[in-house]
């Protein structure tokens, strides 16, 4: 009797402590976006759920006691629990950052896993069922759709060439991302100069693309991300037009603006949504566990 009196309690604590950390009822949970600027070396983020989101400066991305410099792609590594960035400068080393080692604005320490041998990957994405990091060398012509050892950064596997089914070569293609549910298909941004950039759906099996619709509508697309709700977002480095974060819709290809505050004051290179399935400070374990408490004998 003790003992379900003392478990229904510590569940009762539990509700009470969580009821106190969620928003009130038609406030939307926090969704964190995580960006990286190549040009400043440092990390940001954006709360996409937020009335008016904004993008907070995180801190400067360090390893071996310097800057990170040159960093262009950026994906969330779920069972390492890692955010992973991947950098243009010497030979294309492969990080993994922690989140509880962001406190603004403090320096961010990188954990270096290793070289990826190219110093052109301007895209990386987790395959979810494969555990396999996919990325897009733009060191040929046309660009190669590669896979990435997760452990040791070495590229394991050239996939294909970036073309679609009658040879045209799709070229300067960025930021790489698999949607959120099975089948877990992979799309990227064709980037041609300074032209518009175009959405692309590529086959992880032969490298094939197939374009979408007629453009973006936005130049120089540089990263992707899905969220768990299947909007696909973007950052546009528009030079001389502006940087903005948009939506694409993937049936048309289409962007939209995504109005954030002091968007144009970066250059995103890279996104990743972390822990995307969790959008509070708890993970899914601690409900499971206290589920089990309750009901246990």
């Amino acid at each position: 009797m003790c003992s379900k009196l003392r478990k229904t309690s510590i569940f009762a604590a539990l509700i009470t402590v969580l009821s106190l950390s969620l928003p009130g009822p038609g406030v939307a949970l926090p969704l964190y976006l995580y960006g990286v600027d190549g040009d400043d070396d440092t990390m940001v983020r954006v709360d996409v759920n937020a009335a008016m989101p904004i993008v907070e400066p995180l801190g400067t991305v360090v390893s071996g006691g310097g800057p990170v410099p040159e960093m262009e792609a950026r994906t969330w590594d779920r069972d390492l629990g890692r955010l992973i960035v991947v950098s243009n400068a010497g030979t294309g080393p492969l990080y993994r950052i922690r989140l509880e080692d962001i406190s603004p604005p403090a320096d961010i320490p990188a954990s270096f896993v290793g070289n990826t041998g190219s110093i052109q990957i301007e895209g990386v994405a987790l395959q979810p069922a494969e555990n396999a990091y996919y990325g897009v060398d733009n060191t040929t012509h046309p660009p190669r759709l590669i896979k990435i050892d997760r452990f040791t950064g070495v590229v394991n596997a050239v996939v294909g060439d970036l073309e679609d089914a009658i040879g045209t070569d799709y070229n300067n293609v960025e930021g790489l991302a698999f949607t959120f549910e099975v089948p877990y298909v992979l799309y990227g941004a064709s980037n041609p100069g300074e032209g518009p950039s175009t959405l692309i759906r590529i086959d992880t099996s032969t490298g094939t693309v197939t374009p979408i619709g007629t453009g973006v509508g936005f130049v120089n697309v540089e990263c992707l991300v899905f969220a768990p709700n299947g909007t696909l977002y973007g950052f546009s480095n528009g030079n001389a037009l502006g940087d903005h974060f948009i939506t694409i819709d993937v049936g048309t290809g289409a962007g939209t603006l995504f109005n954030v505050i002091d968007a144009q004051s970066f250059d995103i290179e890279g996104c990743a949504f972390a822990n995307p399935g969790i959008q509070v400070g708890i993970e899914a374990s601690t409900w499971s566990n206290a589920k089990q408490l309750f009901k246990a004998p």
